[in-house]
């Protein structure tokens, strides 16, 4: 299993992902769980903890900025932000490259910090060694 939801203190949802994605329907299943949050129609908030992940496939990026578009058409966002744990700087790209195709729904923070810290702080983002603030928008390309 590529990413392994964790329900216990919501609204914070944590993700934690594994080195590899395994097959596209691990990715979907991924998927589908984010938007089964939606459908509970409550507010919350991801914290990824992305430090395990190994080197995705490219393709991943421009499936998840499909995702992300089709987000942005529902009417009310649950989402009510993201925090990324990420070390590795291939993923931090990935990530970039993934919001520069199709900006976030809600602001996304780009952290080192460890995940004790970042839910210790969650609330008080400025606790936080932010590396980027990625903010919602439209896309760079209208197109896409």
């Amino acid at each position: 299993m590529f990413a392994k939801f964790i329900y216990t203190s919501f609204p914070i949802v944590i993700v934690k992902f594994s080195r590899d994605i395994e097959n596209t329907e691990d990715f979907d299943d991924f998927l589908k769980k984010w938007i089964e949050l939606y459908e509970n129609k409550k507010d919350f908030i991801f914290v990824f903890d992305a430090t395990q992940v190994g080197y995705p496939s490219v393709k991943y990026c421009i499936r998840m900025s499909m995702f992300i578009k089709k987000l942005r058409k529902e009417k009310i966002h649950y989402l009510k932000k993201s925090i990324i744990i990420v070390k590795n700087n291939r993923v931090k790209n990935l990530l970039n490259f993934t919001f520069y195709l199709q900006p976030p729904v809600a602001t996304v923070y780009l952290t080192k910090d460890s995940l004790s810290k970042v839910l210790a702080n969650i609330y008080n983002i400025k606790n936080i060694n932010v590396d980027k603030t990625i903010f919602p928008g439209k896309p760079f390309i209208p197109i896409l």
